[in-house]
């Protein structure tokens, strides 16, 4: 039976926690709509708290998404046909953005510093030699289009950034603080490295002085976040890790057995596989043949734990036009970088899958990230 415009639906006048429960389960855009039922809906949906509820809803029961950056600042997600068979397909969604006009020439770069709780770290860095005083950074929600622009710690046009060893994220145990840690390189300073910390609650840069050669050295290589540390392999027989919470710095033998490593590899890199929520360690060699060997750490803190979890051969199809190895996307499909896409890898299957992933401009790929679609406002977090 149809109902008059002026009779209420049933939904509405359940209890306000029942209907949360049950928007907490719906995707962002359904959020939208449901933002245009009626005006208590859409307050509660407005509410802070809860883009909060439905975000940690989402990261506890659904998988992140696959972001990737791409040359010519292009920012795309992942698309499987089927999640549990990546050799059915995947294809490459743009993600509009308004940091960078539509234009190759642009004479600007745009890096991703980091993304947690659907908020992305965007770094603009200014090419032109005019105009290298103008670099910036902002937090960035896609879903929402909401941003806020976050000061920089140095002088523009000062320094290099280090984004591949910098981060954005939350750490639960500073309160739900938002932190961002960026590692510069001073050209005016002949010491080299300089790094700071960057509160959003307090909204306060913090400068981190550092006396060991190797903590400074972490600007070689990327940053690896996992409980509420950064980790940093340095020249391979190192980790240094800098505690967020903390904000101390140490480090720690990397003591995979020599004699079990896979031998005379030319790649080495620290990683998380998000689903195993541990660290691990992948070696790639070389010769005749491509060979990725997988080491994880089976108890953290216990630095002799590394355990060897597979080694595999990758066939001469799937590495063709191999460049880099990036890493791992949240259920462990290997990320290699190609001239122009990204092989993913499925190493649970025997012989491994593979899939190509482009898109119509074929633009080489430099970075994988997990991504989780909200709506919190970087408004609401500061």
């Amino acid at each position: 039976m149809k109902r008059s415009k002026n009779e209420e639906c049933p939904f509405l006048r359940l209890p306000e926690k029942l209907i949360i429960e049950i928007l907490c389960r719906l995707p962002v855009k359904s959020l939208g709509k449901c933002k245009l039922v009626c005006k208590s809906w859409n307050t509660l949906i407005s509410d802070p708290e809860f883009a909060m509820s439905h975000v940690e809803f989402s990261k506890s029961n659904n998988q992140p998404l696959t972001l990737i950056l791409q040359k010519n600042n292009i920012l795309s997600q992942l698309k499987f046909r089927d999640s549990t068979d990546i050799s059915r397909g995947v294809t490459l969604a743009p993600l509009r953005h308004r940091f960078l006009e539509d234009d190759v020439f642009d004479p600007r770069c745009c890096f991703i510093v980091g993304s947690c709780d659907g908020l992305i770290c965007v770094y603009v860095k200014e090419m032109g030699k005019k105009r290298r005083r103008d670099d910036s950074m902002s937090l960035w929600n896609p879903c929402t289009t909401e941003e806020l622009e976050i000061s920089l710690p140095v002088e523009r046009g000062s320094f290099y950034v280090h984004i591949e060893s910098s981060w954005f994220g939350c750490v639960p145990s500073c309160d739900d603080d938002y932190k961002i840690f960026l590692v510069y390189t001073m050209h005016k300073q002949s010491h080299g490295t300089c790094m700071y910390l960057y509160s959003l609650r307090f909204d306060r840069w913090k400068s981190l002085y550092v006396s060991d050669e190797d903590y400074e050295r972490i600007s070689e290589v990327d940053s690896v976040y996992l409980d509420e540390a950064l980790h940093y392999l340095v020249r391979r027989k190192w980790i240094v890790i800098f505690d967020l919470v903390s904000e101390t710095f140490k480090k720690v033998p990397f003591s995979i057995d020599e004699a079990d490593k896979l031998p005379n590899y030319h790649q080495l890199s620290l990683g998380v596989i998000g689903e195993y929520d541990c660290l691990c360690a992948m070696f790639v060699h070389h010769s005749e043949e491509w060979m990725v060997e997988l080491w994880t750490l089976e108890e953290y803190d216990d630095w002799d734990s590394w355990e060897k979890m597979y080694r595999i051969e990758l066939k001469e199809n799937i590495v063709i036009n191999c460049m880099k190895f990036l890493g791992f996307t949240y259920s462990g499909n290997l990320c290699i970088q190609q001239a122009n896409g990204l092989v993913l890898v499925d190493t649970d299957d025997d012989p491994p899958s593979h899939v190509v992933a482009r898109n119509p401009s074929f633009e080489k790929v430099y970075k994988v990230m997990d991504y989780v679609e909200s709506l919190v406002s970087p408004d609401s977090i500061s």
